[in-house]
């Protein structure tokens, strides 16, 4: 895709910047952002070649380098691995076959995780793979209470829209609970690595979001991050997005209905998606989800700022 076909979305992101609606952007740039990582499988047929590919054309026009582009390859089989995310503690096969369990894939010694942080904490030197710690026990993965934030966000200001569907009939029920919890989960899941568990150490937090259909506890111990987490001084902190009945086949989203989208007997998100579409918007705030007012961004800078708070002398 061609960088001109993602002017008017490089475009919104320097409106919302001058609105403040998101993060400033000195010189048209983020700040922070400089480096990025995308990897994308052929095969995958959920997350398209040209999407994947869009990607990182947005990403090397807004941050003014290029991603790291990881497409799989053909000696292990992770250029046909589908959709998921690939580590050597997948419990899924490596070819997308209709029957996944978990969306984490075992191809060969294909490792997203360890490559990922690779590209973004230490690109200059040469990748190794025995760097991989042995499988974390899942003892070693802590639950930890995201309820309360979700309570700070919804009590917080700004207030969040209370325009969903109001009903003809004043008995009809207008919004679910898991829709009223922002779709979120009262527990998440966290791995502190052994040299980040003193009161003195200094450590990097990295968020780590499952996708569409993945159980949460599940990936937190599974996907790979934690075996890298060691390596890089990494806090990985797993937040949950509430299950519900799954839809069946690749499809990751349900489009929303207008006007009845968090009606309690219609769910936008089947799937337990994070919330990248704006299924949690409605239609006084269109496009919401894009900037830092997202109810779930909002909680998800709340449990950052615990994991980074000092912790007592």
């Amino acid at each position: 895709m061609a960088a001109d076909a993602l002017t008017p979305t490089i475009d919104a992101a320097d409106r919302f910047a001058a609105r403040g609606a998101i993060d400033n952007l000195p010189s048209g740039k983020p700040q922070s952002l400089r480096r990025s990582w995308v990897f994308q499988s052929p095969a995958d047929e959920t997350v398209t070649a040209a999407s994947g590919g869009a990607d990182a054309v947005f990403l090397t026009a807004f941050i003014g380098s290029e991603p790291e582009l990881d497409r799989g390859n053909a000696a292990d089989g992770s250029d046909r691995a589908g959709h998921g995310i690939i580590s050597p503690g997948g419990t899924d096969a490596c070819a997308d076959d209709g029957t996944e369990a978990s969306f984490i894939r075992r191809c060969g010694a294909e490792d997203n995780p360890g490559k990922m942080f690779h590209a973004l904490f230490d690109a200059q030197a040469s990748y190794d793979p025995d760097q991989r710690a042995p499988q974390v026990p899942a003892s070693e993965v802590w639950a930890f209470d995201q309820q309360h934030v979700i309570e700070q966000v919804k009590s917080s200001h700004p207030p969040l829209a209370n325009d969903y569907f109001n009903a003809f009939w004043f008995w009809w029920p207008n919004k679910s609970a898991r829709r009223s919890n922002l779709d979120m989960a009262s527990t998440g899941y966290i791995y502190v690595p052994p040299s980040c568990r003193t009161v003195s150490s200094a450590c990097r937090v990295h968020i780590a979001l499952h996708g569409c259909k993945q159980d949460a506890q599940q990936f937190a111990q599974l996907a790979g991050y934690n075996e890298w987490a060691e390596r890089y001084r990494t806090i990985v902190v797993y937040p949950a997005i509430a299950p519900s009945e799954a839809v069946p086949g690749a499809v990751c989203r349900m489009p929303a209905v207008d006007g009845v989208a968090d009606a309690a007997w219609i769910e936008p998100n089947p799937n337990g998606c994070w919330d990248w579409w704006g299924y949690l918007d409605t239609s006084s705030n269109k496009g919401r989800y894009l900037t830092k007012q997202a109810p779930q961004i909002r909680a998800l800078e709340g449990i950052i700022a615990e994991v980074m708070a000092p912790g007592p002398n």
